[in-house]
């Protein structure tokens, strides 16, 4: 029998949350402050797209780590490692080195995502995966609103992205500290021993279907918004400055957050393919419609929309894993999901110079339509 913690359910998405402020004050205007610094856009694709495969990649690393050393010793180290990065970041002028630093960040976060997971999954039990893994969600997205409002007024108050830097580098040095005393060690969790250790690992048939859907889910949002292009569009064609564009993902992520926090428990094994696909159908409406009629409604009802489908992934893959075993199967599915959309940006980038933003962004209708064709034919349906 598990012992549950309420601690890890809190400490763990406060973790997330105090680096997301953090890193958000600045992110989104990573794109513009790179061709500031020199960078072509075709360096900034390229860029993106080593980001995005240096997360996938060490995921499978990550998820490995996570199930055979303490999730909590790794989990202070990768903290401790942050705070440095981010006061390097804040020194350096030059584009290539502010690049590979943030690669550097891309592996260690994608290190660390399968082992915070799978520990938050194992200290619930499966009819709250939904609730949990929403409000870890939640956190994450409010986080994704206060980030760029706190940088919105930063920046109106004259401070530069070098000084978000070390900001970020303050948040991170938190959040190392809430690992060192207020997440608990696996001693804690009397985990079933019916798993051997030495068993080779093998992703569950079930998931097969949710992994093809994972990757197209990916390559849709290396274009609406894990990708550098609604940034761009902002900066490019609605002529934003940073600040506004900041002040934008702001209010986009406060309803989002909020948006997740209502709906969380509705989010449940049984229903969460189906919610997965609807929640990606509708972002992808709404981010068109926004790129189409330069509404900002639109980008803002996008935003939130893709929320849920975030969660359900979570609720799916910790339904259908066992707790020995449940970091591998997140580290998998990250790898596997993220290889072929981390390669996405520099091709989109070119797509984007020769034929323009309507363009780029009606490229994820088919991919919307291999995802219904994918649904009728899944059977992921865990039980409740």
């Amino acid at each position: 029998m598990i012992q549950r913690s309420n601690r890890n359910k809190i400490s763990i998405p406060t973790i997330r949350f105090l680096i997301v402020i953090g890193i958000l004050t600045w992110a989104y205007l990573l794109p513009v402050y790179l061709k500031e610094l020199g960078a072509s856009d075709l360096f900034i694709g390229i860029s993106y797209s080593a980001y995005a495969i240096g997360f996938c990649l060490f995921q499978l690393i990550g998820g490995h780590l996570a199930d055979k050393f303490r999730k909590k010793k790794l989990i202070i180290i990768i903290q401790g490692i942050y705070p440095f990065l981010f006061l390097l970041m804040s020194i350096t002028r030059s584009y290539y080195l502010l690049s590979f630093i943030y690669f550097i960040y891309a592996l260690l976060t994608s290190l660390q995502f399968p082992i915070l997971t799978g520990l938050l999954a194992n200290s619930v039990p499966k009819n709250d995966f939904g609730n949990t893994f929403a409000r870890y969600q939640a956190n994450l997205i409010i986080g994704f609103s206060l980030g760029p409002l706190l940088g919105y007024f930063l920046l109106k108050k004259g401070l530069t992205i070098q000084n978000l830097f070390t900001i970020t580098a303050f948040f991170a040095s938190i959040a190392f500290l809430i690992s060192l005393f207020g997440v608990l060690d696996e001693n804690y969790l009397s985990v079933k021993k019916n798993i051997s250790d030495k068993k080779r690992f093998k992703m569950p048939k079930k998931l097969f279907p949710l992994l093809i859907a994972g990757i197209f889910f990916y390559v849709l949002l290396q274009f609406t918004f894990f990708g550098p292009f609604p940034t761009m569009f902002m900066n490019e064609i609605e002529n934003l400055t940073p600040i506004k564009i900041n002040l934008l993902f702001a209010i986009g992520g406060g309803f989002g957050g909020l948006f997740l926090l209502l709906i969380g428990n509705k989010i449940t094994p049984k229903r969460g393919l189906l919610q997965f696909f609807f929640s990606q159908t509708f972002h992808f409406i709404f981010i068109f419609l926004w790129v189409i009629f330069k509404i900002d409604i639109f980008f803002i009802i996008g935003w939130m929309a893709i929320q849920p489908s975030m969660v359900a992934i979570n609720v799916l893959l910790a339904a259908e894993s066992h707790e020995k075993n449940r970091g591998k199967v997140f580290g998998y599915f990250g790898t596997l999901t993220g290889i072929i959309p981390a390669i996405a940006p520099p091709l989109l980038i070119y797509l984007k110079n020769s034929f323009g933003y309507p363009f780029i962004f009606l490229l994820p209708f088919p991919i919307i339509i291999i995802q219904i064709l994918l649904f009728k034919k899944s059977k992921v349906k865990a039980s409740e």
